[in-house]
């Protein structure tokens, strides 16, 4: 089920399934999810991304001795969410874990989402509970889409997005979706990363880290922007779009690890994730702002 909050800025549409954001209209009529026109580009709005950011090395991690599977981006965007709360302008769903996940994730955790509109402000919350009785390893991260409006002319290479740095850390991938152990300097002039398609499309995934936690995306072709904020526990920045010109989308997701190097065994009590210890809660955040 899909259910809609709204205020005189935005109407807003989440679905039970991954608690989903799907659409986000402006009070100027304009859609700034991205849609999908057909099968062939990427049918997601703006999933949520648990327990693990990125894929797995073989597809498969061990823990306590044991071997799990475990897809791409985890499996919390497939789980149906319980409704917690819904007013006018503010949505409460909740997924907790179950003898499913626990096939592929043996963990007990609380996963809450809060969407709220504060005038032309949409605040998202996310809080990972741990209700197991030992630290329990994970990631977590976002991966909205954003429709890139074609107004004044803009295409995709006419969008850029202000960092405010001018040298940031790229963490380059090898063997087509795992990270590099290592960083390097990236120069993004007068704080400024302008949108390059062969570039994302070659990198599979720009991964930027020491970045400051706050982008703004935008076109000097049309009024069109997204104000994006977001928590420091989230200190690693994914740029991707659809490797295709006619994919009018780019994806700005802040996380809070990337992929291993897909060498060495992905192993949940040696690698580098979040660890929550047993009984206590981390929230996430991310707040965004629509122009158009």
């Amino acid at each position: 089920m899909n259910r809609i909050i709204k205020n005189d800025f935005y109407t807003v549409t989440v679905s039970d399934i991954g608690a989903e954001i799907i659409s986000v209209q402006g009070k100027c009529g304009g859609e700034f999810m991205w849609q999908s026109p057909s099968e062939k580009f990427w049918s997601k709005h703006s999933p949520l991304l648990f327990p693990v950011c990125g894929r797995l090395k073989n597809s498969e991690y061990t823990y306590g001795g044991k071997r799990y599977d475990m897809s791409a981006h985890g499996y919390i965007s497939k789980k149906s969410f319980s409704l917690i709360e819904l007013s006018e302008s503010k949505i409460t769903l909740s997924s907790s874990s179950d003898e499913e996940t626990k096939m592929v994730y043996p963990f007990d955790y609380d996963f809450t989402v809060t969407y709220s509109l504060d005038g032309d402000v949409l605040r998202c919350e996310y809080t990972v509970s741990n209700r197991s009785g030992e630290p329990m390893p994970y990631m977590f991260g976002l991966h909205p889409g954003f429709a890139l409006s074609t107004d004044g002319g803009a295409d995709i290479e006419d969008y850029s997005l202000l960092i405010g740095k001018d040298t940031v850390q790229w963490i380059p991938l090898q063997n087509a979706v795992f990270a590099r152990p290592y960083s390097e300097d990236f120069t993004t002039p007068s704080g400024i990363y302008r949108i390059n398609e062969a570039e994302i499309y070659k990198n599979d995934t720009m991964i930027f880290t020491e970045v400051p936690p706050r982008v703004k995306l935008f076109s000097d072709k049309n009024a069109y922007s997204v104000d994006m904020r977001w928590s420091d526990n989230l200190p690693y920045l994914c740029i991707w779009k659809e490797p295709d010109s006619s994919a009018k989308f780019i994806c700005l997701e802040p996380w809070t690890g990337t992929p291993a190097d897909g060498v060495t065994d992905e192993n949940f009590e040696t690698r580098r994730m979040c660890r929550l210890a047993p009984g206590s809660s981390q929230l996430f955040f991310c707040e965004l702002k629509f122009n158009c």
